[in-house]
């Protein structure tokens, strides 16, 4: 697999390991292996990030789960997370999931098999849609969830770090689609962030901080109230901004 020669050898051989036990499970009924998501960005961190590995199957009925069932202890000690499909489902979710469609098609490496994503395509209207409602249930979620965390920071600051890490699909769409600067893809987490405040109009800062508490730094408990308090501005910011956004045309 020449396409993997940038990744460390341990990574390599665990990618390989999984498409040889996948073929010979499968054999025909196995249409692709796709490894995406942050394993295929500068974000990725041998033996610590997780391996995001999408499976397209001719079906998947409870044969096919049957025989990804008794793979999966095995991924889980290698940090393989797996996503079964058929070809179907890849093309009816089109509409319903069209930022995790967008995800996978824009990092991912085809690892065995036939290539479906080259001539998919997804609406900038889905699009502008589905960020709508992952940003309003990111804020209801986060909401709940400061509910729920004790008087330590530790936990607080758990959770700004989980918050930022889940907001990220969000804005990588929207560094995509958001008329303003090159359309190029999107790089690193930070300049994700820095990017689509630039086109939209919002502060990163508290975005940033958070991603800093994701990387290790710690925060006082005076700074952190204010931190969660910024963090939830921008955030009600950014759905207002998406709310009124309007958008054309495909994303290719």
């Amino acid at each position: 697999m020449h396409h993997l020669a940038h990744f460390d050898s341990r990574t390599r051989e665990v990618l390989e390991r999984t498409v040889t036990a996948l073929a010979s499970r499968y054999g025909s009924d196995l249409i692709g292996v796709f490894l995406y998501g942050s394993a295929t960005g500068p974000d990725f961190i041998p033996g610590r990030s997780d391996l995001n590995v999408l499976i397209l199957l001719a079906k998947v009925r409870l044969p096919a789960l049957d025989a990804a069932r008794a793979l999966a202890g095995r991924w889980r000690r290698d940090r393989i997370t797996p996503l079964i499909l058929n070809a179907a489902d890849l093309h009816s979710s089109l509409d319903v999931f069209p930022i995790e469609i967008m995800e996978i098609k824009a990092s991912r490496i085809v690892l065995f098999g036939q290539d479906p994503f080259d001539g998919v395509s997804v609406q900038h209207g889905h699009l502008r849609l589905q960020c709508e409602r992952e940003l309003k249930r990111h804020l209801v979620r986060f909401r709940q969830g400061y509910l729920g965390v004790g008087r330590g920071t530790r936990e607080i600051e758990h959770l700004l770090a989980k918050a930022v890490t889940g907001l990220l699909p969000v804005l990588r769409t929207l560094a995509r689609v958001v008329p303003g600067g090159e359309p190029a893809e999107p790089g690193g987490r930070e300049a994700v962030i820095r990017e689509v405040a630039q086109r939209l109009g919002f502060d990163p800062a508290p975005l940033l901080a958070a991603l800093d508490i994701k990387r290790g730094a710690r925060v006082s408990a005076a700074a952190l109230r204010g931190l969660v308090d910024a963090y939830l501005a921008q955030i009600e910011r950014l759905i207002t901004i998406v709310d009124q956004l309007k958008l054309e045309g495909h994303w290719v």
